[in-house]
């Protein structure tokens, strides 16, 4: 779609999501070339690439980041720690995962990853249900044994 006006204009998810990776993309990369640390600096409302040369993103009104973070990427573009941020849209809420140590992140939908956590933490409880199945099944066997031991 053509803006005629820049100040009615809003940026659709894609392209501002597109926006962000490419920031994260960059500053990994900036990292590599550079042979050097490059700190990136995610506060509400912008991105902050802080290395040889600095840039920075200023998000689109309605999105916001709900938490304030600070990472480095290493020489080898790679990261400490691994992290969460959460990017709220103006229609959806999106994670930027980042992955201890590779610097690799994937975006998801809150919503798929939070069925896909469910999922597992279902699968969990089922297995210690059938593993606490088990032990019941074994002391009965357990006490069978000794009563027929004891006759």
């Amino acid at each position: 779609s053509l803006c005629m006006t820049m100040h009615t204009c809003t940026i659709n998810e894609q392209e501002e999501i597109a926006l962000i990776k490419a920031m994260f993309d960059e500053a990994r990369v900036m990292a590599i070339v550079e042979k050097d640390t490059v700190k990136v600096s995610v506060s509400n409302h912008r991105i902050d690439l802080i290395g040889k040369e600095n840039k920075t993103l200023n998000l689109e009104e309605g999105y916001q980041f709900l938490t304030n973070h600070t990472f480095t990427y290493n020489d080898h573009g790679r990261i400490k720690i691994a992290k969460t941020l959460v990017l709220k849209t103006p229609h959806h809420t999106r994670k930027f995962v980042f992955q201890l140590g590779s610097g690799a992140y994937f975006v998801g939908s809150l919503t798929v990853l939070n069925k896909a956590q469910l999922r597992f933490r279902r699968a969990q409880e089922n297995s210690n249900k059938q593993e606490l199945r088990i032990v019941e099944e074994g002391d009965d066997l357990q006490s069978k044994l000794k009563e027929a031991l004891r006759s």
